[in-house]
């Protein structure tokens, strides 16, 4: 049974924390000027680290610890959010081959490289 304290604290973290909206701002930090797979790329990795390496914490806590967010513009946000949308449904496949990972290119990968899309080397960290 649930506690009201803990429904309490459930509906107070879904009010503040929207999945989407915060995913299309790290997209936008951190993928900008890619062409869309690289887009897609990005956030299929950022979707796999949070649920293999923080899988209690929300996808908005996990980004305001790893990762700059910046206001997507206007005219953006309506292809950022369907993108981030899109990754969190499922309904966007990986296009990274398991990637937990990237860097800008031309650093080498500090794991085991799955692809180069774009501006980024994907790779799967050592573990």
């Amino acid at each position: 049974m649930m506690t009201f304290s803990l429904l309490l604290t459930n509906q107070t973290q879904a009010q503040t924390c929207n999945e989407a909206q915060t995913l299309a701002k790290v997209l936008y930090a951190e993928a900008r000027g890619q062409p869309d797979e690289g887009v897609i790329a990005v956030g299929n990795t950022l979707v796999r680290r949070k649920l293999e390496w923080m899988p209690k914490k929300t996808l908005c806590e996990h980004a305001k610890r790893a990762y700059q967010q910046k206001a997507v513009p206007s005219n953006l946000s309506g292809y950022y959010k369907l993108i981030a949308s899109g990754l969190l449904s499922g309904q966007i496949k990986d296009v990274t081959n398991g990637a937990d990972s990237f860097d800008s290119l031309p650093r080498k990968p500090k794991g085991r490289g799955t692809r180069r899309i774009g501006k980024h080397q994907f790779y799967i960290m050592q573990k």
